[in-house]
């Protein structure tokens, strides 16, 4: 069921297809390139009833949340920060620093209170990251088509080459780096072993995936007709079942990026609706406002961290067409990261 959801008099994907080219149309910007700076700060919230739960983040501060009053629709609230950097999506360092490509290929530090920094130079074309960790960023590089991987001191290493023209790139709790590319495998990133999960199907179009909060089910946002797929996984998070559609008519079609929260709620960021969802665990869609629209457009998603001031309970996006800025979306939840058990047991956050 999908709750709400206008669709932009643009909307170029075909009913029955999926898109032949992997460009996309630029949207119009105004004349700052993107939208106002503003400072808010997350809803006071209240009184609770035995929904509230707390998280122990590990250092990274504590968030108090309610699975059943997240912030809908337009009460979404926005911040945008003019000195953070992001492309195709951006990923937290062990230091408190937020770290994407700025609009010439650099990869950039930021701090929460505004100092930025030089971290590594001409990192090219940088598609899904994550966090490996003994504190690793691993990459997809559009540029070279592989997964690499920059120690903290910026050293590089390739861990698949040939990769192909990858988008979502996600740590699993087995600290192996899952990557989609029409696709889905999985590369070792000691003994660089890369394994096919899910054949290459143009009709199915894996372009971002996610795992859920036990480790159970690795969802699929799509380049396809706007729906979410799963595959069920075996205690090695291995395929357990084929591929099964689990939601519909989640923006129109060009998912950008998709993560999941402590509640078990899934966030899509979709291209051609320029908006973002949220899709509860029975397959409702939700569409979270409009933060996405224009300049302001968030192409892939993270939570915060906690570490210098990032909130755990907002998503940060960054801004590709408003100048590789970056946007925080307060959702009211924290990563399912924080909460995430394989197996029965828990994992340890990294």
């Amino acid at each position: 069921m999908r709750v709400d959801t206008p669709f932009l008099a643009f909307l170029l994907l075909a009913a029955c297809t999926p898109p032949a080219v992997t460009e996309k149309p630029t949207p119009e910007t105004d004349d700052t390139g993107g939208p106002d700076t503003h400072e808010t700060d997350p809803p006071d919230s209240g009184d609770t009833d035995d929904t509230h739960r707390t998280v122990d983040t590990n250092d990274t501060g504590m968030l108090d949340y309610d699975c059943d009053a997240l912030p809908e629709g337009m009460d979404v609230e926005e911040t945008t920060f003019d000195w953070a950097r992001g492309y195709h999506d951006v990923v937290f360092d062990t230091e408190g620093n937020i770290v994407g490509q700025d609009t010439t290929g650099n990869l950039i530090k930021a701090t929460y209170d505004g100092d930025s920094e030089l971290w590594v130079p001409n990192a090219g074309w940088t598609e899904g990251m994550d966090r490996l960790p003994d504190g690793s960023i691993v990459y997809a590089s559009g540029m070279s088509q592989s997964i690499i991987r920059l120690t903290p001191d910026g050293g590089r290493e390739t861990l698949a080459g040939n990769a192909g023209d990858v988008n979502g790139v996600t740590v699993g709790p087995d600290h192996k780096v899952y990557y989609a590319n029409t696709g889905v495998f999985r590369v070792d990133p000691d003994t660089l072993e890369i394994e096919e999960l899910v054949p290459r199907t143009p009709q199915l179009g894996a372009r971002h995936i996610v795992f859920n909060l036990d480790s159970t089910r690795l969802y699929i946002a799509t380049l396809a007709r706007g729906d979410v797929w799963y595959i069920e996984l075996d205690e090695d998070l291995n395929p357990a079942s084929e591929v099964t559609h689990f939601a519909e008519d989640v923006g129109g079609g060009w998912h950008d990026g998709i993560g999941i929260d402590a509640c078990g709620n899934l966030y899509v960021a979709e291209y051609y609706d320029m908006s973002l969802f949220r899709v509860r665990e029975d397959a409702t869609v939700e569409l979270l406002g409009r933060p996405n629209a224009g300049a302001a457009y968030g192409h892939g998603i993270e939570f915060g961290s906690g570490l210098g001031d990032w909130k755990t309970g907002a998503l940060y996006l960054p801004l590709p067409y408003g100048q590789n800025k970056v946007k925080e979306v307060w959702i009211g939840a924290p990563s399912g990261h924080l909460v995430r058990t394989w197996n029965g047991a828990a994992v340890e956050p990294w």
